[in-house]
């Protein structure tokens, strides 16, 4: 399921000017940077490269599984939510189911608006945790809040966050901003459906410990399992919107 609204593009949103495509055989003349602790192996970051023909640096604390591509991509180690974290001025800033997690979100979103250069976009993309009245299965909607309650009690996590982008970029003054949201759907989508059966595997002993039964959990498992199931988890919300240029309009060209 998906819905949008704001700017026209991909997912509702410009890369940059002209919306150029390598696929088309254009080449891009921004730099790009992927902030954030968990870069993963690096998919996201070559994609944002290959779409815009230019060089991504990726930000982990944790760059283990980014050495193999370092490369191809500008791999920088840092901790972004040390304030001494000053990694210069960037076409694009985009962190990936980041500020949900860490606990200086709201100092971060201000911050992250230093690290672009005027007319730059951040882009943002967290988990909302969805109402338990739209999961269908009962153990199913038990095991899914049950396991967001853990992320919020025990890392801290803010399900909710990525609800305020649209009111918090307009107070940072952005211009051009756009969401966009997505719910991906367990057994419509292989890979989906195993991050989230891993996810409730992981969450096991919290679930078990809160009260849940293990012949619930099982179930509930075997029900992520069933080719026939389909059920959402969370939705994805995306949202985006540039850094003022230093003119009278503070409008991003149309056109290079």
């Amino acid at each position: 399921m998906r819905r949008r609204a704001g700017a026209s593009g991909r997912h509702g949103l410009r890369i940059g000017p002209g919306q150029p495509r390598r696929a088309a055989g254009a080449r891009c003349r921004v730099r790009l940077a992927l902030s954030g602790h968990r870069s993963g192996d690096g998919t996201l970051s070559h994609w944002l490269s290959w779409q815009v023909g230019a060089r991504v640096t990726v930000v982990d604390r944790d760059t283990a599984f980014l050495q193999e591509c370092s490369g191809e991509l500008d791999v920088l180690q840092a901790d972004i939510t040390d304030p001494g974290f000053q990694p210069g001025q960037f076409d694009l800033v985009h962190a990936r189911l980041v500020l949900m997690h860490v606990h200086e979100r709201e100092d971060l979103l201000p911050r992250m608006l230093s690290w672009l250069k005027p007319g730059g976009l951040l882009v943002l993309t967290d988990a909302v945790m969805l109402p338990g009245a739209q999961l269908l299965h009962p153990h199913y909607r038990e095991a899914v809040t049950g396991h967001f309650r853990m992320m919020a009690e025990v890392i801290g996590s803010d399900l909710h966050f990525a609800n305020r982008y649209p009111q918090a970029f307009a107070g940072l003054g952005l211009t051009a901003t756009g969401t966009h949201a997505y719910q991906p759907v367990v057994g419509a989508d292989h890979r989906f459906t195993e991050f989230v059966e891993g996810t409730l595997r992981q969450s096991r002993h919290f679930l078990l410990t809160n009260g849940m039964r293990p012949a619930a959990l099982d179930e509930v498992l075997d029900y992520v399992r069933r080719p026939d199931t389909r059920e959402r988890f969370f939705e994805l919300r995306t949202a985006w919107g540039r850094k003022p240029l230093p003119s009278p309009q503070g409008q991003y060209p149309d056109h290079p």
